[in-house]
C-alpha cells in the first residue's frame, strides 16, 4: 500500500505487539487520560490490559518497522 510517496503495510497485531500499543496509546492520549480521569501510569496500565482487544488493531509497517498502529471499532447495525 502506498500514502502519497510512502511505502506501508498492514499485519494483524497479536499478543506481541501489546507493549507497542501501549506504548503509543501512552504517548498520543496519556496527557487527555489524566486530565479526564486523574489515574496514574499503573492504573491506567491495568485498565489498557484489561480492557485491550489487540485483535481490533493492525500494526502499520513502514519499510518492515513497526511505525503505528490502526484500531478498528465494531460498526453498530440495526434492525429494520
Amino acid at each position: 500500500m502506498s500514502f502519497g510517496d510512502m511505502d506501508f503495510e498492514l499485519r494483524p497485531a497479536t499478543g506481541a505487539d501489546t507493549g507497542l500499543l501501549w506504548t503509543i496509546q501512552g504517548e498520543t492520549l496519556r496527557d487527555i487520560i489524566n486530565a479526564e480521569f486523574g489515574t496514574t501510569i499503573e492504573e491506567q496500565r491495568e485498565i489498557f490490559d484489561a480492557n485491550s482487544q489487540v485483535t481490533r488493531h493492525q500494526v502499520v509497517l513502514v519499510e518492515g518497522a513497526a511505525a503505528g498502529t490502526h484500531a478498528t471499532r465494531p460498526v453498530a447495525t440495526t434492525s429494520s
